[in-house]
């Protein structure tokens, strides 16, 4: 997290534009919600399986894109999406999906979204996975 968040945030306050102002505080703090909120057993992550830390990984992925990319409007969507590419955090965390856990993708926002914050819909997280696995995919296929 030390690695990434700090990197993050100064690219945002230093080449993008927020759809409503924030804090740094703000950030780390719907990151670390986002983390809560999936990272448990219900979710297929137990720290007892080292088998799993492909899917830690993924949630990884997924709080930290949206946590810090979620607020930002369009034009510097791609801004970000450039920037977490080249921070060299896709290639460390090598995110593959693993082949032990099926589950859809409505199901698990509907289990999490009563947790996190109220000004996240279930609509809006489902839209910023889909963006999210959009990205993973093009990812995968450049």
């Amino acid at each position: 997290m030390s690695k990434y968040c700090p990197g993050a945030i100064e690219f945002i306050r230093e080449h993008c534009k927020e759809g409503t102002p924030s804090v740094d505080a703000n950030l780390l703090r719907s990151f670390f919600d986002l983390l809560l909120a999936v990272l448990t057993p219900a979710r297929g992550v137990d720290p007892k399986k080292a088998e799993r830390a492909p899917l830690v990984k993924l949630w990884f992925i997924f709080a930290f894109v949206w946590a810090f990319g979620g607020n930002l409007v369009e034009e510097s969507r791609a801004l970000f999406d450039s920037h977490v590419r080249s921070s060299g955090m896709l290639k460390e965390l090598d995110p593959s999906f693993p082949e032990t856990v099926r589950r859809d993708h409505a199901e698990i926002i509907a289990e999490i979204s009563p947790r996190l914050s109220p000004r996240l819909s279930p609509r809006s997280i489902c839209r910023a996975h889909l963006r999210l696995h959009r990205s993973r995919v093009a990812y995968i296929s450049a």
